[in-house]
């Protein structure tokens, strides 16, 4: 063999590997190529699912805060309708008639424990009512007081020496309010 041919051998052998690597190189390029667009697709999926979570979770928290406001909105609404109520009663008690007035004020005194050895304070817009009633009843004169009270609207406080109740309209519906609040409340928003 002569020298030419050991050339020519070394350049065909060399570019026979030269191909070969080249095609292996192609394929190992074409190959990550493939990796990297599908990494790529896969970060892009990855992205639009987190977006879309993060969208979900905003809406949620949207929603939850209008519902939040929803509520508080019927809340206000509930307790002004429930003022109106008990509002709506004192006016009414006020009114009453003398005849309707006598009635409230023997179904409070009888549930006095010993009245005649009561002091009475009593409200100064159907002071005269009261006061007569009361007389009638057994009760003295001068335990019979009439207070300045502006907001009891009718009824009396009885006092003995250890307990004070509450038989004014304003403490009858306040007691009212706290016992029957939920109650009347149910029956206004049904």
């Amino acid at each position: 063999m002569a020298l030419q041919d050991i050339v020519n051998k070394i350049r065909s052998d060399a570019d026979a590997e030269i191909s070969t690597l080249k095609s292996a190189n192609e394929a190992a390029v074409s190959e990550i190529v493939k990796q990297n667009e599908a990494a790529i697709a896969a970060r892009k999926k990855e992205a639009e699912t987190d977006r879309t979570r993060r969208a979900s979770k905003s809406a949620e928290r949207i929603n939850a805060k209008a519902r939040h406001h929803a509520q508080f909105i019927e809340s206000e609404h509930e307790h002004a309708m429930l003022e109106n109520v008990f509002t709506e009663a004192i006016s009414q008690l006020a009114g009453l008639s003398d005849a309707e007035y006598t009635s409230f004020l023997e179904k409070q005194f009888s549930q006095l424990a010993n009245p005649t050895e009561s002091t009475f304070l009593v409200a100064a817009e159907k002071a005269d009512a009261t006061r007569s009633f009361l007389e009638k009843k057994g009760v003295p004169a001068d335990a019979i007081s009439v207070t300045n009270e502006s907001t009891w609207e009718g009824g009396f406080v009885c006092q003995t020496q250890k307990t004070e109740t509450d038989h004014t309209f304003r403490g009858l519906i306040q007691y009212l309010r706290d016992t029957e609040s939920v109650n009347i409340a149910n029956k206004l928003t049904r």
